[in-house]
């Protein structure tokens, strides 16, 4: 079984038009192995960002299938999710939380973690990473 299989996906951004027409990915097929490393290379506007927003569910694709170790991940988001992280270009945006607290537990809250797990989660890791006390400082800084 694949770690990742894409088959026959497409999206197509509903008002935007190119010079060769509606602009989107079209039947992308792809198949990674556990193991293999991959780089994704492409000009500008070539569809690296929105294929890869289908991983984890971002986007949702217009046709085509996306397995995660043969998982269709359509049929389950949050487990998509916690199996495919993304890490954004811009460090800034990646930033959604007032607090180095707040910033470490958002991913725990959008899968719906139970409040006490996520208090539990977040102290552990501010202590191995050595940052329990930057707790309340903006991530930013």
């Amino acid at each position: 079984m694949s770690l990742l299989a894409v088959q026959g996906l497409s999206h197509c951004f509903s008002g935007t038009i190119g010079a060769s027409g509606p602009t989107g990915i079209h039947d992308i097929t792809l198949t990674v192995e556990k193991g293999e490393f991959i780089i994704l290379a492409g000009t500008n506007g070539s569809g690296k960002t929105t294929l890869l927003r289908h991983l984890n569910g971002l986007l949702l694709p217009d046709r085509g299938q996306i397995k995660i170790r043969g998982r269709d991940i359509g049929r389950d988001l949050p487990a998509a999710r916690r199996a495919v992280g993304m890490v954004f270009q811009d460090a800034d945006t990646q930033i959604v939380g007032d607090t180095v607290r707040d910033d470490i537990a958002f991913g725990l809250e959008n899968l719906k973690t139970p409040a006490d797990v996520i208090e539990s989660k977040v102290n552990d890791l501010m202590v191995q990473l050595g940052l329990s006390h930057l707790e309340n400082r903006n991530p930013a800084t």
